[in-house]
């Protein structure tokens, strides 16, 4: 969030208004709700952006050849914001899965199975089919 956002300056007016301890609890909950904080990604190509392209989704490897464009993982994210992702990233098409796994000093141990009916993270790879 830039300094000079007006997003910020409502943040810090607030922060005076209702107090600092209050109000960084607010806004640590307000902003944890709309950013996936434990997200990371490895592009291997670099392609133009198609911000309007419908991008495929499939749970296995489709059988038409393609190209890994990259891979993506972020905590509690769900598929849109994959699909966004991969149109900025010129990809066709994700390959999407739903991973759990149980939780070990803040670091997650990936595996299909749910940890109490919930799925922890989730993980994407864009393709451009060839």
């Amino acid at each position: 969030m830039s300094l000079r956002s007006p997003l910020f300056h409502h943040a810090l007016s607030v922060v005076c208004k209702i107090g600092g301890l209050s109000a960084t609890v607010i806004l640590c909950l307000t902003f944890s709700s709309c950013v996936y904080q434990d997200h990371a990604e490895q592009v291997y190509m670099t392609l133009a952006a198609r911000p309007k392209a419908p991008i495929e989704v499939f749970s296995e490897p489709p059988a038409r050849k393609y190209d890994l464009v990259a891979d993506i993982q972020a905590n509690g994210a769900p598929e849109s914001f994959f699909k966004k992702r991969a149109a900025t990233l010129g990809g066709d098409a994700i390959i999407f899965k739903r991973v759990g796994g149980p939780v070990y000093l803040g670091a997650v141990s990936p595996s299909e199975a749910p940890i109490n009916g919930l799925y922890t993270r989730a993980t994407a790879s864009v393709i451009k089919f060839k």
